[in-house]
């Protein structure tokens, strides 16, 4: 019986539990769901932060639904070297965190949370920007590669600015947070490129030059006499390339070299050009220079080389005669009308011109004198000496061969005097290796004299004059010389010898010259 009842007690008690949760009756119903989580999106103020400890972004909660203000968002940082603000109460529907850092070179995924929602974000941080210019310099019109490192993960963050204006590309990713950009320059001389991380003031910059070889020409061509006054003009031109009129190219010079300006404007056909002198012999390098482009030109300056020479060696002292001083450049010949200087040692003499100018590398100028002497005409390092005598009375011709003859047994020649002069009747003798040879001429017979030697044995000539010919001289004053024709040499075997008027040496001694 006490068994019974227990079962009976606890069948009762479940009915009773079973019939309160049915609502005990039918006066029960269904409980109310809990509130839906709020809803909301992330947005960032900019992507890209410097890292300087000041710069920040705001990180916003925006609530797509009405939310009570208060209402919490929780914001977190995956890296702890990111400051941001942690607990934020919504105002409004938004609930907006600042965030920054220092020294971090790395994107930073930031996190926030509204009861059971949670949304992220990602933000660069870069400590700074760095441009190179893995191609300093490049000609114009060609691309320049410029290496970019920074931790922005879109190249399109990257600004990439040239000035002067050249064209640009956006970097592209070459990993590591490294990337590459090009630059290529329209004009001549440097352009700073400057790369910059949108949304901030971080940048940097690097140069590009773009040069080229600058074209030289030089007129006129070949070498110059190094005399201060024998000049070229050097020019320089960039050739497919436009040189606005009036930009100035710098030119330098070596070994002395003297420029008429050191510097000079471009004009409307894209040339500068300068003229070069110099006084000091050698090889000077001239050198034009733009805005890092370069041109070279070498200009050969000689040593002036040229000869003093005289008409005549001897002129009589009545300051009438007159002597021609001719200057004959023998090397490099000047341009035409270049200046020759001429002066005369002593003083006494008189030049009839102390400057005269050239016509194909010669110049000339005339001396005479009143006074007897001898006298120096000097034309820069070359001279001639040339005396001046009183009016003689009497002269001696010496001649002799060159080179020496064997074997001489006959000769015969004639002597032609200087025009304007007379002689009078005079002398004639064998010499040296000639004594004893017969020897007949007629110096009395006019200004033309017949001279003839015979030797029966024949004889060897040597350096010494072999016939001496005495004059009297009735005015002015004779100068004889051998006539290209009539001349006959044999040996002693009547075997002709060849001679011509080069052969011949003759020296004149007048009676008056004592110097």
């Amino acid at each position: 019986m006490r068994n019974q009842s227990l079962v009976v007690l606890l069948l009762g008690v479940f009915l009773a539990v079973v019939v309160s949760g049915c609502g005990g009756g039918g006066g029960g119903g269904n409980a109310a769901p809990p509130p839906s989580a709020p809803q909301f999106v992330l947005s960032a103020s900019k992507q890209n932060v410097l890292s300087n400890g000041s710069d920040s972004a705001l990180v916003t909660a925006t609530f797509a639904s009405t939310v009570p203000n208060g209402t919490v968002v929780n914001f977190s940082t995956d890296n702890s070297a990111a400051v941001i603000d942690k607990t934020v109460q919504a105002a409004s529907g938004k609930a907006t965190a600042s965030v920054k850092a220092t020294n971090l070179n790395a994107p930073v995924v930031i996190t926030a949370t509204a009861g059971t929602v949670s949304k992220t974000i990602t933000i660069n941080f870069s400590s700074t920007v760095s441009a190179n210019a893995a191609t300093p310099t490049v000609a114009p019109n060609t691309p320049a590669t410029i290496n970019v490192v920074s931790s922005v993960t879109d190249p399109s963050q990257l600004q990439v600015t040239a000035t002067p204006a050249a064209d640009t590309t956006i970097p592209t990713p070459a990993g590591n947070g490294q990337f590459t950009a090009t630059v290529t320059p329209q004009t001549l001389g440097p352009v700073t490129v400057t790369v910059s991380i949108a949304g901030t003031s971080d940048s940097s910059s690097t140069t590009v030059t773009a040069v080229m070889p600058i074209t030289m020409m030089v007129s006129p061509a070949g070498n110059l006499l190094a005399d201060g006054t024998s000049k070229a003009t050097v020019t320089a031109s960039f050739p497919g390339i436009t040189v606005p009129a009036g930009e100035v190219v710098q030119f330098t010079a070596t070994n002395g070299a003297v420029l008429s300006s050191s510097s000079a404007p471009v004009d409307a056909n894209g040339l500068a050009a300068v003229n070069v002198t110099s006084s000091t012999p050698g090889t000077s390098v001239v050198t034009a220079s733009y805005k890092g482009s370069t041109g070279t030109a070498n200009l050969v300056f000689e040593q002036p080389q040229f000869s003093v020479t005289a008409s005549k060696g001897i002129g009589l002292a009545d300051n009438t005669d007159t002597i021609t001083i001719t200057a004959t450049f023998t090397g490099t010949a000047p341009a035409d009308g270049t200046a020759v200087n001429f002066s005369v040692t002593p003083a006494t003499a008189t030049l009839g011109a102390a400057t005269a100018t050239t016509t194909k590398g010669v110049a000339t100028t005339t001396l005479k004198s009143s006074t007897p002497g001898v006298f120096t005409v000097t034309a820069a390092s070359a001279s001639a000496t040339v005396k001046f005598i009183a009016q003689p009375t009497a002269m001696d011709a010496f001649i002799g061969l060159t080179p020496a003859v064997t074997g001489l047994a006959s000769l015969q020649f004639t002597l032609v005097n200087s025009p304007g002069a007379t002689f009078t009747g005079g002398s004639e003798s064998a010499l040296n290796e000639a004594t004893g040879s017969l020897i007949v001429a007629n110096p009395s017979s006019g200004t033309d004299t017949i001279i003839g030697l015979i030797s029966g044995t024949g004889f060897n000539t040597g350096t010494a004059p072999i016939i001496k010919v005495s004059y009297g001289i009735a005015s002015g004053l004779p100068g004889v010389q051998v006539s290209p024709s009539g001349i006959s040499a044999a040996n002693s075997k009547f075997q002709p010898i060849t001679l011509n008027q080069q052969n011949f040496v003759v020296t004149v001694k007048y009676n008056t010259d004592t110097f």
